[in-house]
């Protein structure tokens, strides 16, 4: 899970999420104990901004600042980021050598495709995750079990 870490424990929603049911931001709380479950949490930058229209300065804050807040919060190291927004025009290839300066030891995309060896070192791409309906529909697709579940209802004259 990638963490923009000024938003947690707040009241914040982004613009595209204005429409959906209001739900509260994780806590640290909530994030550690994803952390024990077994999750990955990883950075996400401090505020979301899009990096490619900021000047190198922010950039770096943004990044400095979110590795060492996820960091101190959940006492372990943070390796990854996904940048937001994550367009192939939301973070310039010369930020690489600074996000690697930074401890960064890879960086991650949200335009997919797959990770290849001559990729090592840059920007990694990566599947957004897909919206659920219900938490019921996101405990299917984790168990495996939605691709079955649809099946079903193509059968049955559901869908």
């Amino acid at each position: 899970f990638f963490i923009p870490t000024k938003y947690v424990g707040t009241e914040h929603v982004f613009p595209w999420d204005a429409d959906l049911k209001k739900m509260p931001n994780l806590t640290w709380d909530d994030i550690r104990a994803m952390q024990q479950l077994g999750h990955d949490i990883e950075s996400h930058t401090v505020s979301h901004p899009d990096l490619g229209a900021i000047e190198p300065a922010e950039v770096r804050s943004e990044l400095a600042d979110s590795k060492k807040t996820l960091e101190e919060a959940l006492q372990r190291r943070v390796r990854f980021l996904a940048y937001p927004f994550g367009g192939r025009n939301n973070f310039r290839p010369e930020y690489l050598p600074l996000a690697r300066s930074l401890g960064y030891e890879a960086c991650f995309s949200a335009y997919g495709g797959f990770i290849e060896p001559q990729l090592r070192g840059q920007i990694l791409p990566r599947e957004a995750m897909p919206y659920f309906r219900s938490l019921g529909h996101l405990e299917l697709h984790l168990s495996g079990c939605l691709d079955w579940f649809y099946q079903l209802k193509r059968r049955v004259g559901l869908l």
